[in-house]
């Protein structure tokens, strides 16, 4: 299926399926050799890993590990020149844990969203000089933060919880002033339906998209402003109870699972 993409430019050949490309799927097939022997979250943070040596990326603490998911989720882009870090470091410790819990729950052990087009919200970020990768991540906060106080961040019996944001993502594509975009978690709803959440952008915010300049009302504004302002609190609050205290769950960390069994060499395919 995926040599097909791009089949209607050329049908003799796969200009998806090139060296880049090849190399990651081969990449995945060589991890499933494990199944049987090892844990799902050991062969999946062992591809992570294996991605993150491809690289050039670091896999010593969890941190390296969400750069690594993040890189995986950009296909590379802002990896190697630091941009990916760059957005990160702007962040405050509540917003970064909050990101952290995201990217490294692995939906089995520990209950987790499972955000559709997540890919294609960052490649929009990317893309789009009125958004940039940093505001991108604070309105995805924005948006767990308005997801978990919600009957969605309730206890499940699902281990995981499918969230769409196609509607997220192509607003993100298409505005054109970084005010509306920072205001985007304010204009939110979330539908369920079976066992898939939908993340839809208002109406009258989505027509916001082509306007190069505009002010949110003073209520809305001082809202979302308080809500940022108690994440950045309770970022010093952590960061204060945090001195001195190991991490909890060590043994269950990215870094652990992904050494269960040793990376494979890098192999440099050529198509």
């Amino acid at each position: 299926v995926m040599c097909g993409i791009r089949g209607d430019e050329n049908p003799n050949c796969s200009l998806f399926m090139d060296a880049k490309n090849a190399t990651t799927l081969i990449t995945g097939l060589e991890v499933f050799r494990h199944l049987g022997t090892s844990s799902p979250q050991a062969i999946y943070w062992h591809y992570i890993a294996s991605r993150a040596q491809q690289l050039r990326l670091p896999t010593e603490n969890a941190e390296h590990f969400v750069f690594a998911r993040i890189a995986c989720l950009t296909r590379g882009r802002g990896a190697a020149n630091g941009e990916v870090e760059a957005a990160w470091r702007r962040l405050n410790q509540s917003e970064q844990e909050a990101l952290t819990d995201l990217l490294l729950s692995d939906g089995i052990t520990r209950q987790n969203f499972v955000l559709k087009f997540l890919p294609a919200f960052f490649a929009s970020a990317f893309n789009n000089p009125h958004v940039g990768l940093h505001s991108a991540f604070i309105v995805l906060v924005d948006m767990l933060e308005s997801m978990k106080s919600s009957a969605f961040g309730r206890p499940r019996r699902a281990r995981s919880c499918v969230v769409n944001m196609q509607d997220l993502a192509s607003f993100t594509d298409k505005v054109r002033c970084s005010s509306v975009f920072l205001a985007v978690a304010g204009y939110l709803s979330f539908l369920e339906k079976a066992s898939e959440v939908t993340v839809v952008v208002a109406t009258a915010h989505m027509q916001r998209t082509s306007q190069r300049s505009w002010a949110e009302s003073p209520a809305q504004e001082a809202a979302l402003l308080v809500r940022r302002m108690r994440r950045q609190f309770a970022g010093f609050d952590g960061l204060r109870d945090s001195v001195g205290r190991s991490p909890a769950g060590a043994s269950c960390s990215p870094v652990a699972q992904a050494s269960v069994f040793s990376l494979a060499p890098f192999v440099d395919t050529v198509i």
